[in-house]
């Protein structure tokens, strides 16, 4: 049979078309997988595919619950301290000394002076009152106080108060210590406008309770309004102006510049749980239980009672474990600050005392009777022995027990 024309074109047209298509994808004509060049669409439904309460919108709604995320604070977190939980007033022990920059007292109550200071004591040997002077090696010492000319009051466990060798000692206004009897602790400090004595001096003598009772030299005590009994410690100021912490944990100050000083015999008077007090360049700070520093300007200007109190670091303020008489204090953590230079001196083991020599070092005793360098810096030529003999101690008596 004869096909017609037209039909014979129609089947080369297809046959051309369906040749054509496989040979421009040939794998997609095989697997059906998608070409490299296009983006595989998802099986999972988009957002305007997903079912919604809301017919009318495509959105997912947004959920209103909190985050269980805590919110971040821009002010950085405060360092924590080792809580602070004193007991007291221990007046006996905050006016005992076991070191000075001359002698010291070992763990057996026995005096050791400095090498130096033997030196000094046998060019300079005092004749008339040789039969009170503590020599070397003494035995039963309680404790240590400077008498202003080169030497110490040295207490004994009996209550009698003895000297040490040293220059100028036979015109000493303050010969007469010999004589008193019973002493519990002993303490003197420099006072500019009493010359030709420039040294005042406190003694106290403690009941059964722990209850001292003052002893002065210089006081006017016509004029002093304090009790002079329940007392558990008294430091003393560069202007005659004495402090008084009482067992009760009340201070006061026991002045006789009345109406100079009345606006801080006020802030003194609202102190309560004070174990401790120090005098430091015209201020008074107090220590309470709970590791607060209080402080109270003893000048005529109010004013710079506040001021100091703000320039000791915060940390100081509320976790100070033990101030020391020579302005150092020490954080619950081990740091100590010095009020003199204003700056931290770094982390040491609790310090039972802290001393300074010759302004220029800083030492603390531990509470292990070993003693330590707390400012780090080269002794000067003339210095150094003493600065050796000082680092080699390491059974000092300490005072505190803890």
């Amino acid at each position: 049979m004869k096909q017609k024309p037209w039909a014979v074109l129609l089947i080369l047209v297809l046959v051309l078309t369906l040749f054509t298509g496989c040979a421009e994808d040939p794998a997609g004509a095989s697997s059906g997988a998608p070409s490299s060049s296009e983006t595989p669409v998802s099986s999972v439904p988009t957002s305007s595919d997903a079912p919604s309460s809301d017919p009318s919108s495509s959105e997912i709604p947004v959920s209103s619950a909190p985050s269980s995320q805590p919110p971040v604070s821009s002010e950085p977190e405060k360092p924590k301290y080792p809580k602070v939980n004193l007991k007291g007033p221990k007046g006996l022990e905050a006016m005992t000394c076991t070191i000075t920059q001359y002698a010291y007292i070992d763990k057996n109550g026995v005096l050791r002076y400095s090498p130096a200071h033997k030196e000094t004591a046998k060019e300079e040997e005092t004749i008339t009152y040789k039969k009170y002077i503590a020599a070397d090696g003494t035995k039963g010492v309680r404790s240590l106080a400077y008498n202003g000319y080169g030497g110490l009051y040295v207490l004994l466990n009996n209550g009698n108060v003895r000297y040490t060798e040293s220059l100028y000692m036979d015109t000493n206004p303050l010969m007469y210590i010999h004589k008193e009897t019973n002493v519990s602790a002993f303490r003197s400090w420099w006072v500019y406008s009493a010359f030709p004595a420039p040294y005042e001096y406190a003694m106290l003598r403690y009941d059964a309770k722990g209850n001292g009772t003052i002893t002065t030299n210089h006081w006017n005590a016509e004029k002093i309004d304090y009790k002079k009994t329940g007392v558990a410690q008294v430091v003393g100021h560069d202007s005659t102006v004495p402090s008084v912490l009482y067992t009760d944990g009340t201070v006061r100050l026991a002045s006789v510049q009345s109406t100079t000083l009345s606006t801080q015999r006020e802030e003194v008077a609202e102190w309560k749980n004070v174990v401790q007090i120090v005098q430091h360049n015209g201020h008074l700070i107090g220590l309470q239980k709970d590791g607060t520093l209080l402080c109270a300007c003893t000048t005529s200007t109010y004013e710079e009672g506040a001021l100091s109190l703000k320039q000791i670091p915060e940390g100081y303020r509320t976790h100070t474990r033990r101030i020391f008489q020579d302005g150092y204090l020490q954080r619950s953590d081990g740091a100590v600050y010095d009020l003199n230079q204003k700056k931290e001196l770094g982390v040491f083991p609790m310090m039972d005392q802290i001393f300074s020599y010759e302004y220029n070092h800083v030492l603390g005793v531990d509470t292990t009777g070993k003693v330590h360098d707390l400012t780090r810096r080269v002794p000067s030529k003339w210095e150094a022995d003493t600065m050796e003999w000082l680092l080699s101690l390491t059974n000092v008596k300490t005072v505190w027990g803890d």
